[in-house]
């Protein structure tokens, strides 16, 4: 049928299986992002953010509307499967020893994703951005280098200017070209990397993300005010997952908690490891330099370097201890002894343990099977001879004819599933050397019919077992003898059953998961409260008085006059350098209600404590009429405060009030615009 055809030809043969291409969906979706990201980089405008957005997806919605919303759900695609991706890898053991560099750097990638998609939604500036900018700049706050406190620059809307926007964008266009900066990194010690999945899964993946564009388009909210409070959200959990965390916590332990956190994880390849194997050993005398060895690492371990001895072949193969896995498949991808793995030894030692183990076979009424495997598959020891080896990979053809001369009546092969060897490509390279397609090849005397290749997972012995029984009774009454034609590849072409219906579902569930977390409704605070802030920038008075500008003309005078009756003169500006700077802090009291919510000083701001000192807090106020008084001393003399607020301020539900300083008038005021530089 046509469409078993071209589920064949999408599958190219392998498993449907999208766990096995985690990593490259992940890169899918980056794509994704890129194509639709550049279409909305067309028509998105920093001089009006929001209408250029709202535009975009009410008006031009069968456009630009899809797109913004491909690009949101294809961003939650990117963290969902980046994170399973990092989870299974963590699962199957794969980040220690060899593989450190990638399992670091993928946690930079996260980190970067994350960063990239916090700032993409600031650009569309709704109550929801503007509420993830102002929780942002409070976290960043708690870090002492930033001289004027971030969360001011969001006291009213006249600061929030093109100039954030344009930064905003910049960066959030420039952290995608790092990340796949990383990304290299991140596959560098990789030889052929598996960067995109099939053609199946892509298609499947492609279509459900459009389909979930189509039913729940990605939309504003109401455009950011920042007289208003925003206390119930919908809430992208996938991005915005740590910002409940900087809600409920002091900002202390959010950064804590986010440290411990990143190093343990960083950490991982390193806590409780095992001693790594010793590295593979070439044996430079028998290496003729055919490549081959090269080509089969799969971590890249393995260079060519112009000869060095007096053999007259032109290359010799170089192993790079610290990329070296230890896998022993440079052994199996040689045909002239030239590679040993120290701890299990290279061809003539592996050859003489089968001769070995089917030598001391006592032959009796059941057909004599030697079993070879990887240590992380599917085994038979409990019933027939078995050699384990790291990697199945490791094998060699030459040594299944080795089995069988040595009285052998059969030879059962068993690896890691297809598509998730440990070692990456040890059971796709051995596949192709038994089927000839790949050197070196099974030689073409050996009796297929008394071969068998199975690729089972660790949890699924029993399966291979059942396997080995079933050979059993096809050798006992030689079933399989006659067939000299049977393969050893596993059958992989497309069979159309439960297992490829059930293909697509592996993918919608994520699918349901990115529908509904990636809106999912989140309170930050009660509905009913309203708010105050504190927002006020002020330059205080020095601790030494100091009229520089008034020295340095005396200065000046002094000097004209020496110069008109000498030849010589030199000014002296010791006086002036000697001028302290130094400025008071602004002490700042707030009662609500008579009863005393603040009393804190607030050090003067630059190196030399000369700058302005800063003052940001909120308060939440329950809804009503309240008294409200500041009181504000930017000098030395504690007997009084220089500045003062009292009003009857009313107070409503969702609203916030803001009283900072007014420098042209030299008072405090409600809902002043603080000067931000």
């Amino acid at each position: 049928m046509w469409y078993k055809k071209l589920l064949d030809y999408c599958g190219k043969g392998v498993s449907f299986n999208p766990l096995h291409y985690l990593g490259a969906i992940a890169i899918f979706f980056l794509w994704l992002l890129l194509a639709s990201g550049i279409y909305l980089f067309i028509f998105y405008s920093i001089g009006e953010p929001y209408e250029s957005v709202r535009r975009m997806t009410e008006v031009q919605w069968y456009a630009g509307g899809i797109m913004r919303s491909v690009h949101r759900y294809s961003a939650d695609g990117l963290i969902l499967t980046a994170i399973l991706h990092l989870i299974r890898v963590f699962w199957t053991g794969r980040y220690r020893h060899w593989r450190w560099p990638a399992w670091v750097s993928g946690l930079a990638l996260l980190i970067a994703i994350w960063v990239t998609g916090i700032i993409g939604y600031w650009l569309v500036w709704d109550l929801r951005a503007q509420l993830i900018a102002q929780m942002t700049a409070r976290f960043l706050d708690f870090l002492p280098i930033f001289g004027e406190p971030l969360a001011m620059s969001f006291t009213t809307d006249k600061l929030v200017t093109g100039l954030f926007f344009f930064m905003a964008l910049f960066i959030h266009l420039f952290i995608p070209v790092f990340l796949f900066l990383i990304l290299w990194v991140h596959v560098m010690r990789i030889s052929k990397p598996v960067i995109t999945p099939p053609v199946a899964v892509a298609v499947i993946t492609g279509i459900s993300v459009l389909v979930l564009s189509i039913v729940k388009p990605a939309v504003s909210l109401l455009p950011a005010a920042s007289d208003k409070m925003l206390t119930s959200i919908s809430f992208d959990w996938f991005y915005l997952f740590f910002y409940p965390v900087i809600n409920d916590l002091p900002e202390w332990g959010a950064w804590g908690l986010m440290t411990i956190g990143l190093a343990v994880l960083a950490g991982m390849p390193w806590y409780g490891r095992s001693k790594r194997p010793e590295a593979a050993g070439i044996i430079a005398e028998n290496c003729t330099g055919c490549s081959q060895c090269f080509k089969d690492c799969p971590y890249d371990a393995i260079h060519m370097r112009p000869r060095t001895d007096d053999k007259s072949y032109e290359l010799e193969a170089v192993v790079m201890e610290n990329r070296c896995a230890s896998c022993g498949i440079c052994v199996g991808s040689c045909s002239f002894d030239g590679v040993i793995m120290p701890d299990l030894g290279g061809n003539e030692d592996i050859v003489g343990e089968i001769r070995k183990i089917l030598k001391d076979v006592k032959r009796g009424g059941e057909p004599v099977i030697l079993g070879m495997g990887c240590s992380f598959g599917a085994t038979a020891s409990s019933m027939i001879r078995f050699i384990t080896l790291p990697c199945i990979g490791m094998i060699h053809p030459s040594w299944i004819g080795t089995a069988l001369d040595a009285g052998a009546d059969g030879v059962v092969i068993s690896g890691c599933q297809m598509g998730d060897c440990h070692y990456r490509l040890g059971n796709k390279w051995l596949e192709e050397r038994l089927s000839r397609e790949r050197a070196p090849v099974l030689n073409g005397s050996v009796d297929r019919s008394k071969v068998r290749l199975f690729w089972f997972s660790a949890g699924q012995s029993d399966k291979l077992i059942s396997e080995v029984l079933k050979f059993q009774e096809e050798l006992k009454g030689s079933a399989g003898l006659h067939d000299r034609r049977r393969t050893l590849k596993n059958d992989r072409t497309f069979k159309f059953g439960w297992r490829t219906a059930i293909a697509p579902l592996v993918i919608l569930i994520p699918s349901v998961l990115l529908l509904y977390f990636s809106d999912a409704p989140y309170t930050f605070s009660n509905t009913e409260d309203s708010m105050l802030k504190l927002s006020i920038r002020h330059l205080s008075k020095r601790v030494a008085e100091c009229d520089e500008f008034t020295k340095l003309n005396m200065e000046a005078d002094r000097y004209r006059e020496q110069l008109k009756n000498t030849d010589r003169a030199r000014m002296k500006l010791n006086g002036i350098e000697g001028c302290s700077r130094d400025r008071y802090g602004v002490y700042v009291e707030l009662f609500i209600d008579n009863e005393k919510s603040i009393g804190k000083l607030y050090e003067a701001g630059g190196l030399q404590n000369d700058g302005p000192s800063f003052v940001y807090e909120e308060f939440m106020v329950s809804p009503g009429t309240h008294r409200v008084e500041v009181k504000l001393r930017d000098s030395g003399d504690t007997d009084r405060f220089d500045y003062s607020f009292a009003k009857v301020l009313q107070f409503e539900k969702g609203v916030i009030n803001v009283i900072g300083f007014d420098e042209r008038k030299g008072v405090l005021a409600l809902n002043v615009q603080p000067v931000v530089n």
